[in-house]
């Protein structure tokens, strides 16, 4: 009797977790997210607001977007363009942006990402966000700060003279054991284009320096498209982890570097 009563209470439990999961809104999903900012249009008939996993760093950011009325009601209407855009005393440029659609948080918020190459540092070296809603022009003022970890590196190839950055994607949460590992590729092709690279092939050795080993049962990154390479880490412990990775095209090195992974 003891056991069926157990079984009875355990059930009414977990079956009211999961009512509680059905019950969070996409609202309330992105109200864990960090607020990045908010803009009007020029009509004043539109707020736009931007949030982010976590605050705004160097490398690869997501991005979620949502517009609403003056009401607070939710348009589900993603801006025609969205771009990053730094100011810089002799030059302005862009950076890479993958527009990722509708969210997995919900209707009428989508998704993007963005790979910042550089902080912001006051008004001489600053970002924003450049948006076109319904025609409408806007520019979202923005903070960028230093990674604590490297996450991207960039070359330019001696062989082609390609300029390309390298953005680490996943682990976002890294844990001992087999982790999939993620990176995009972007080349500068000018300050304002910056196209996904799907035709490098990737080798990487993980490094822990302060243990003066490797980890086994890894899998080189390959491309799934749209400049992403998905493949294997394996985190024998945990600790300061280097991936050293060596960027090919054509079995022609065109340059390497690595990224830094803490846990």
């Amino acid at each position: 009797m003891k056991s069926v009563c157990l079984f009875f209470i355990l059930f009414i439990f977990l079956a009211a977790c999961d009512n509680d999961s059905e019950d969070i809104s996409p609202i309330d999903l992105l109200s864990e997210k960090e607020h990045i900012g908010d803009i009007s249009s020029n009509d004043n008939s539109l707020i736009i607001s931007v949030f982010a996993d976590d605050a705004l760093t160097v490398g690869y950011n997501r991005l979620y977007v949502r517009t609403t009325d003056l009401n607070g009601n939710t348009i589900d209407q993603a801006p025609n363009t969205l771009m990053p855009h730094m100011y810089m005393p002799s030059m302005e440029h862009a950076a890479p942006m993958e527009s990722l659609g509708a969210s997995s948080l919900g209707e009428g918020i989508y998704e993007y990402a963005m790979v910042f190459t550089m902080p912001s540092e006051g008004e001489m070296m600053r970002w924003e966000i450049w948006l076109d809603v319904e025609g409408q022009e806007l520019k979202m003022p923005i903070t960028v700060a230093p990674s604590s970890k490297k996450r991207m590196f960039s070359f330019v190839s001696e062989t082609s003279g390609k300029k390309l950055f390298i953005a680490l994607v996943d682990p976002q949460e890294p844990k001992v054991g087999i982790n999939d590992f993620e990176l995009a590729i972007f080349e500068k092709k000018s300050m304002m284009e910056w196209p996904p690279v799907d035709y490098c092939t990737i080798s990487f050795e993980p490094e822990m320096p302060s243990m003066g080993h490797g980890s086994p049962n890894n899998e080189y990154p390959v491309s799934i498209g749209n400049g992403h390479y998905k493949g294997k880490v394996n985190f024998t412990m945990d600790g300061l982890w280097q991936l050293n990775l060596i960027i090919n095209e054509n079995n022609i090195e065109e340059g390497s570097g690595y990224f830094e992974i803490e846990f």
